[in-house]
This record gives structure tokens, C-alpha cells and sequence, in this order.
């Protein structure tokens, strides 16, 4: 059984009131500032506040896997901003399917963090890292289901 960008949701607008591609152009930029807050994390003082804020200690060393995930977030996000001021349907593609790989791994540090913080007696950072893990999960596959129907508003002979 195989997956088509075709067959997903169709939307005319992005949040309703925004046409496609200044919608991408609104993905684009948000994903680069989500990516940012991952490297941000990664970071020395982003570490010390996550400690502050109940990380667990033994996890301390996944703040290196938010910093790689917020490189390769930031850099699809670039190519996804590049891909809609050139009408590249590619570089469109190429978005939503990193979209998956990087959902999947955010889910699964994000499970971790949750599972270890709720079993360390840090109730509140498990409660907040489930949060913005869902969060970015249902957000990331509105974007997806955006840039999927802009891909395909993209003249068939722009597509090579």
C-alpha cells in the first residue's frame, strides 16, 4: 500500500484566510523559530534551564539530539522557504517527507524525556515535555498537509 501527497486533506487556504504560498512562506519561517529554540536548548544555558525546570539528570545528554534535530529542522525549513519563493515543487517534497523522520524522532525524545521525568518525580516537566511534543507533532502535520496542497497548486510544467 503506498502513500500519496495527492490523497491527503485538501485545503484551500493555510489557518483559513491565508493563501498557500504566503502560508508556506508563514510554515517556513515558524518551523526556523521551532528549530531555533532547539538549538537554543542544546546550548549551555538552555541546559542549565531545562535542569532548573526538573530534566532529569540522566538525560541530560539529549539536548545534543535536540541540537542536530534543530540544524536539520532549521535546514529543511531554509530549503522549504527556498522551494516556495521558486515555486520548486522538490524542494516541497522534500519537506514533507523530512517531516516524518523528524516527527518520529522529536516523538521519541520526547516520550523519553516524559516517561524518565514522570518516573523522577518531575510531574510538571513531564506534563509540559507532553505537551509541546503533541503539540508539535499535530502542528507539524497541518504544515505537511499545507505544503502538500501547495505542491500540487504548482504548474505541472514547474515541476522538473
Amino acid at each position: 500500500m503506498g502513500c500519496s501527497l495527492s490523497s491527503c486533506p485538501v485545503v484551500q487556504q493555510c489557518c483559513g484566510c491565508v493563501p498557500l504560498r504566503a502560508g508556506v512562506v508563514m510554515v517556513a519561517l515558524a518551523g526556523a523559530l521551532w528549530a531555533a529554540v532547539f538549538i537554543f536548548l542544546f546550548t549551555a544555558t538552555g541546559n542549565s534551564w531545562l535542569l532548573s525546570v526538573g530534566l532529569p539528570k540522566s538525560l541530560e545528554n539529549v539536548r545534543f539530539v535536540h541540537g542536530a534535530l534543530g540544524v536539520v529542522v532549521c535546514l529543511f525549513h531554509v530549503l522549504l522557504l527556498a522551494g516556495a519563493a521558486c515555486e520548486s515543487a522538490a524542494l516541497c517534497e522534500l519537506y514533507v517527507w523530512s517531516a516524518v523522520p523528524c516527527g518520529a524522532t522529536l516523538l521519541a525524545c520526547g516520550c523519553c524525556l516524559s516517561v524518565s521525568a514522570a518516573l523522577g518525580s518531575a510531574p510538571l516537566f513531564a506534563t509540559l515535555c507532553t505537551g509541546f511534543t503533541l503539540f508539535y507533532i499535530v502542528l507539524t502535520l497541518y504544515f505537511v498537509v499545507v505544503v502538500a496542497n501547495y505542491r500540487l497548486t504548482i504548474p505541472y510544467f514547474l515541476f522538473s
